[in-house]
């Protein structure tokens, strides 16, 4: 663990991640927030005090579709990469033995509520959101990883803050668990820019019952990613550092027999 004082940026287990509260110094001591040390730092340092689970329908969720395309760059559209990344993990994460539902499996519009509507119906006991990024500046390139932040606490970057307490809240220690190795998993598998574990209010990830993450998995606005998020042989390492963390996540959570 590595901190530094006045900053909400920290890292974990090598991992960039993110503090809802910066640390602060009180008098002579330096402070964390206790609401960062139960619902992030914690779990991921005493994984046994999670609540086993078991881990065995996964539902993945392509993000955007149909007239929704989600970021564009170069004749790239979002919205198929994120289809086509969603069925390469569903499909080793088949082979694997795992039952895999897709909230979309072609180029069809989904509204938020809809996605979260189909996990509530086939609850599922893991939910990805799959994206790509996209910044202005082209310079930008990485791999994200976020989960929600607790309630009463600010979202990664920014000071808007969860209000009240959303049926994802319910998961905040796995979902910190969960962050942890998709990140771990996609930069050892990949050796992309490590832009963080981080918690944010997105609806897909707030709304559903089981623990989420919502992954960007590269910037389709950087050239040299754009490329490689195209290439079968780099999909290929992302899909199953996916599937490697879904494994590790389910190995850590197994009920005890």
């Amino acid at each position: 663990l590595c901190f530094s004082q006045d900053s909400r940026i920290f890292k974990i287990c090598g991992l960039e991640a993110n503090l809802s509260f910066a640390v602060a110094k009180v008098r002579s001591e330096l402070m964390l927030a206790q609401t960062d040390f139960q619902h992030f730092i914690d779990p991921v340092l005493r994984r046994e005090t999670i609540p086993r689970r078991r881990v065995r329908h996964i539902l993945l969720d392509p993000g955007h579709g149909g007239n929704d395309p989600g970021a564009q760059n170069h004749g790239v559209v979002e919205k198929n990469v994120n289809l086509v990344l969603s069925r390469r993990i569903a499909a080793i994460l088949r082979k694997r033995g795992y039952r895999v539902s897709l909230t979309r499996d072609q180029d069809r519009l989904l509204r938020l509520e809809q996605r979260t509507a189909l996990a509530r119906r086939l609850q599922p006991d893991l939910f990805l959101s799959i994206h790509c990024n996209a910044l202005n500046n082209s310079s930008v390139q990485g791999i994200e990883t976020y989960i929600i932040n607790p309630a009463q606490t600010p979202s990664s970057g920014g000071n808007v803050f969860a209000k009240k307490e959303a049926p994802g809240n319910a998961y905040n220690r796995e979902n910190a668990l969960l962050g942890l190795l998709l990140q771990q998993k996609l930069l050892d598998a990949t050796k992309a820019q490590d832009r963080g574990i981080k918690r944010k209010q997105f609806y897909v990830i707030r709304e559903v019952p089981c623990p989420a993450a919502l992954l960007e998995l590269g910037f389709i606005s950087n050239t040299v990613e754009r490329t490689k998020l195209l290439e079968s042989y780099y999909q290929d390492k992302l899909a199953v550092a996916v599937c490697d963390a879904v494994q590790e996540f389910e190995r850590i959570l197994q009920p005890k027999r």
